[in-house]
């Protein structure tokens, strides 16, 4: 029965979505990708502007909001850990919107190793990042594990690692308003608490825009989204905006794409 409803998600969320959905922006037959900025320090975060068209990520958004919303939720009362807030992810129904207990923020996740395959517009999605380069197809398929996070106008994220479930690269898109996100050196348990742990990088994620990091960036470093925050200026810390950029909070979609191991 569990595969039954798994196929027929799956086909609801194919319905009507146009194959050809990418290749009016993105030439098929191409196989290049030129961020427009790299960063090295730490290495590597690579930025790219406009991977996707306005009309995209309009249709896009469009789609993940019609998705159901699951009617459950989290069990726990335990409001105080970060470690709880990176499991209600993971825990999220897949391919249905999930509120979760700790961060408030809405998620939707869809993990192609446990469950159904990716539905058609992450499919391609994920394909055009194997074709470009972004994931190798040599060492991994195509990345086969979604998390979409929905942020109200003022909702962040704790600074996080995405941790050794995945291959350590991950790609991801923003719809929606413009947001800073921070890129903090990862600190040992005995350092929590007792030593500063200031900002090192940030990058202004514009929608449309795809956000890649991978090897130092992934390993030993944290990335995150300051929380209760409405108005935020860029730093000379910024990698691809001017300081003092201001940035004015709103509703904003993410797609984070990785390669989950089996």
């Amino acid at each position: 029965n569990n595969n039954n409803n798994n196929n027929n998600d799956n086909n609801n969320n194919n319905k009507d979505w146009p194959k050809d959905w990418l290749s009016s922006f993105w030439n098929v037959k191409s196989t290049s990708f030129t961020p427009d900025y790299i960063c090295t320090k730490p290495d590597t975060v690579t930025y790219k502007r406009d991977f996707l068209s306005t009309k995209q990520c309009h249709e896009l958004r469009d789609w993940l909001l019609s998705l159901p919303s699951s009617s459950s939720s989290s069990s726990s009362n335990d409001s105080t850990t970060k470690q709880r807030a990176e499991e209600e992810e993971e825990e999220a129904e897949s391919a249905s919107w999930n509120t979760m207990t700790f961060a408030k923020r809405r998620v939707l996740l869809f993990d192609g190793v446990s469950s159904s395959p990716l539905p058609l517009a992450l499919q391609q999605l994920s394909q055009l990042l194997v074709k470009l380069h972004i994931f190798p197809s040599s060492s991994h398929p195509a990345p086969n594990h979604v998390l979409v996070n929905e942020y109200t106008d003022n909702q962040g994220i704790l600074p996080h690692t995405d941790g050794p479930l995945y291959y350590p690269k991950t790609a991801t898109l923003s719809i929606g308003n413009s947001v800073l996100l921070n890129f903090k050196k990862r600190l040992t348990t005995s350092e929590i608490g007792q030593v500063e742990n200031p900002v090192e990088r940030q990058v202004l994620l514009e929608s449309g825009s795809l956000v890649v990091f991978e090897k130092e960036a992934y390993t030993n470093y944290c990335h995150g989204i300051d929380d209760a925050v409405l108005v935020e200026y860029a730093s000379h810390l910024c990698m691809n905006a001017e300081p003092e950029t201001r940035v004015t909070r709103g509703h904003r979609i993410s797609l984070t794409f990785r390669h989950k191991y089996s």
